[in-house]
């Protein structure tokens, strides 16, 4: 490997390297990785290079080192779930737990405003000729201990106190406060997978372009409407999301 100038850093290259030969299966739960020396050698660079490589995937938990004995790839069976059947778990309008909620930005975004192929509007079905306000509301938010980062969309039309509620971390209850026919009954969501850009890699702690699991969810009041919209992105080491439909009778 070499640097080149205002390139990414060689440990940074080798970490990447690393990372995706353990995701694609070259290097699987359990096995004994190349020394620092092995790998210093083969990429030609110093083995501090190397060590620090080594230490940022220990710390993304995707080696375990043992004294003595070397560089093992973990074995990734502490599992992080996440039961979508109880609850939609990270929508705004369906968390009252926001002790490990951070909120990291909240502002206005246009009907227009693409997600994906699909405007927001689209999304939501709105009609601005109608009256439907075209402003939505836009929340970054993550769940450090979880290591989940999600973007939410709420109608301003809907919820105009909301900007003011959520800077404070608010719980859904007070984003819901008077609003009964707009709290939500039920949802729909698509899993997919993703790879993270900058943003996901700065808030989880990945490399650019690491895969993601991707869940979008749409939540509808009583009367079918869409309340909500909101993109969850997980780790996919040691996650497993349920996903469970009940037999109407």
């Amino acid at each position: 490997m070499k640097a080149k100038a205002n390139a990414i850093p060689l440990h940074s290259q080798l970490r990447d390297e690393l990372e995706k030969d353990i995701l694609n299966g070259k290097y699987k739960p359990g096995d004994l990785i190349p020394s620092e020396n092995e790998l210093a050698l083969s990429h030609n660079m110093s083995r501090p290079t190397v060590r620090q490589a080594f230490s940022e995937l220990v710390s993304l938990g995707f080696l375990n080192k043992v004294k003595g004995k070397g560089t093992f790839v973990s074995e990734f069976d502490k599992k992080m779930v996440f039961d979508h059947t109880k609850g939609f778990l990270h929508a705004l309008l369906d968390c009252n737990d926001n002790t490990n909620r951070e909120i990291i930005s909240v502002y206005m975004v246009d009907g227009n405003e693409k997600i994906g192929t699909v405007k927001l509007s689209d999304i939501f079905g709105a009609d601005f000729k109608q009256g439907f306000s075209s402003k939505f509301i836009k929340t970054e938010y993550k769940f450090p201990r979880e290591c989940v980062y999600c973007e939410s969309y709420l109608p301003l039309a809907f919820f105009p106190e909301a900007p003011g509620h959520l800077e404070k971390n608010a719980q859904s209850y007070d984003l819901l406060t008077g609003k009964i026919p707009l709290e939500p009954r039920n949802a729909r969501c698509t899993a997919s997978i993703a790879t993270a850009l900058r943003k996901h890699a700065e808030v989880l702690g990945l490399s650019h372009g690491s895969p993601l699991i991707k869940v979008d969810s749409s939540l509808f009041n009583g009367r079918g409407m869409t309340v909500e919209y909101c993109i969850s992105y997980y780790k996919t080491m040691n996650t497993e999301i349920i996903f469970n439909k009940n037999r109407r009778i």
